[in-house]
């Protein structure tokens, strides 16, 4: 009886929480990194660092159903993960929350009630509904799903689950390994704490088998080489050797870019995480949080001090690691999620604090649960509107008014600067096949590989450059060995050309652009 009504509450969550997403789904593809996520899902190439392995893959099979266009399969992925995500929190709190004064049937109202919650906050919901936010969703279901079985390991006391544990934490570094490794210092708090409790030691043999299934998750990485040496059309790094394959898994492009200069901005970006935290489930869950703290620290500390250490991982570093500017602030709130997952679990023991006081009171507890109804229902009411993507075609019609601008008749050339420029393109080319002219992501041209994909992706242009050539010799060399042939068409961000070739800056005119 017990196992049927666990069952009937996971069918109600699943299908309550994809259906809202479902009607609010992006149609496309939304003004982010969807559009290569997107075409690189499709055509099997190589996203941005750090590459993205896991869900490009996974992305794959997700373009191949069949329901609506290549970008809706896409976004339909970033649903689906988002709502797992919500599954395996339910799973945990039916399994590892329970406490004596409550029946079953109590503790799957509250895990109802956290996970509706969870689900229908503002940044789990948005990113739920674009490809690019997919990398996200999955990220919060591969953090809930590790939870999970290191609560079972903790639980059963078996190997097989610390070592099922240890080969999908190095599965889930295939997909943002950054936002992983980042919480990894909770982990081993955990599991050493527990181990203590089990009387267990380190063995020769643990550390062998462990290191075996790490890398054998790890090896998904193994994809980027493989499509890399296959000519990729979209092959960010051409990571072909290891040593280009760490530039990119490492994310050496931007490190010293994001690496935070200044005190003032530690200061903003403080204020904005704690601003996000105290609002994501409104005041009343971050009242709910803080006595959850409360009833852990009291009933459970393990899980108090690994829950904390996992928002104070992330929630440090991306204080005192990102260098953001004021109106990029907003880039951190995704990273935010795995702190959400935590303050999710604290909001369910806030909860079982809350109906302690009344154990012996059962209509009131029955009561209280209905009134704590209001906190999902108020963000499912306050943002839909915010989140809803159904009409969004912001990006997709920008993206076709670049293509409408510039005259086939001519083979043209595209010197594309900015992601709103650039990715659009992407996927009009490598998915829905609407661009006949060859795009350039101008900015590209700085580095040795771009050279290798500007002659796989456009074979017809004239294009004698190597790669050493710095990025004015590059610009230069395919706008002098194509002009009188081609049209040359440049977009509005011209900043760049300024600052890296100032001696072709003037030269640059925008065309119809």
């Amino acid at each position: 009886m017990q196992n049927r009504i666990n069952l009937l509450f996971a069918v109600f969550i699943f299908f309550v929480i994809f259906f809202a997403y479902l009607i609010t789904l992006n149609p496309v593809f939304h003004a982010d990194d969807s559009p290569e996520t997107i075409s690189c899902s499709y055509t099997l190439g190589i996203q941005h660092p750090p590459g993205y392995p896991l869900p490009t893959l996974i992305g794959k099979i997700s373009s191949l159903i069949p329901i609506g266009n290549i970008g809706f399969r896409c976004n339909l992925q970033a649903a689906f993960f988002a709502v797992l995500a919500n599954m395996v929190l339910y799973f945990i709190i039916i399994n590892f929350f329970k406490i004596k004064i409550l029946d079953n049937f109590y503790i799957n109202l509250i895990a109802l009630i956290t996970t509706l919650t969870f689900s229908f906050s503002y940044t789990i919901w948005s990113q739920a509904l674009s490809a690019k936010g997919g990398i996200y969703t999955l990220n919060a279901f591969l953090l809930t799903l590790l939870i999970y079985v290191m609560f079972l390991w903790e639980k059963t006391k078996k190997d097989k689950f610390i070592y099922l544990f240890i080969y999908l934490f190095g599965v889930s570094l295939g997909n943002h390994w950054e936002s992983m490794a980042v919480v990894t210092p909770a982990f081993l708090i955990f599991i050493l704490m527990s181990m203590k409790e089990m009387n267990k030691k380190i063995t020769i043999k643990n550390i062998l088998y462990s290191l075996f299934f790490l890398l054998t998750g790890i090896f998904i990485y193994y994809y980027l080489i493989i499509r890399a040496k296959n000519n990729a059309f979209l092959n960010w790094g051409d990571p072909v050797d290891l040593k280009q394959l760490l530039w990119v898994i490492t994310r050496a492009e931007y490190t010293s870019l994001e690496k935070a200069r200044d005190f003032a901005v530690i200061l903003k970006q403080i204020k904005r995480i704690f601003s996000n935290i105290a609002f994501e489930f409104t005041i009343f869950g971050f009242i709910l949080f803080l006595l959850g703290c409360i009833y852990f620290f009291n009933k459970k500390r393990k899980y108090f001090i690994f829950l904390i250490s996992l928002m104070l991982c992330v929630l440090l570093s991306l204080a005192f690691y990102l260098n953001l500017k004021d109106e990029m602030l907003w880039i951190m709130d995704v990273f935010l999620i795995p702190v959400y997952v935590s303050m999710a679990l604290f909001l369910s023991a806030g909860i079982i604090f809350i109906l302690e006081k009344v154990k012996d009171k059962k209509i009131l507890s029955l009561l209280l649960i209905f009134v704590l109804f209001v906190l999902p229902f108020y963000n499912l009411f306050f943002n839909y509107k915010k989140a809803d993507q159904r009409r969004y075609f912001y990006a997709y019609d920008f993206g076709l008014n670049i293509i409408k601008s510039i005259d086939k008749d001519k083979k043209s050339i595209a010197m594309l600067e900015g992601d709103f420029s650039v990715m659009p393109i992407m996927f009009f080319k490598y998915v829905s096949k609407k661009v006949d002219f060859c795009p350039v992501t101008t900015i590209f041209l700085y580095v040795p590989w771009s050279v290798k994909n500007v002659k796989n992706e456009c074979p017809d242009i004239n294009f004698t450059s190597k790669p050493s050539d710095l990025l004015g010799e590059k610009i230069k060399n395919i706008i002098y060995l194509n002009f009188k042939e081609r049209e040359i068409y440049t977009s509005i961000f011209r900043d760049v050309m300024k600052d890296f070739a100032p001696d072709i800056y003037n030269f640059l005119v925008c065309n119809g652009m």
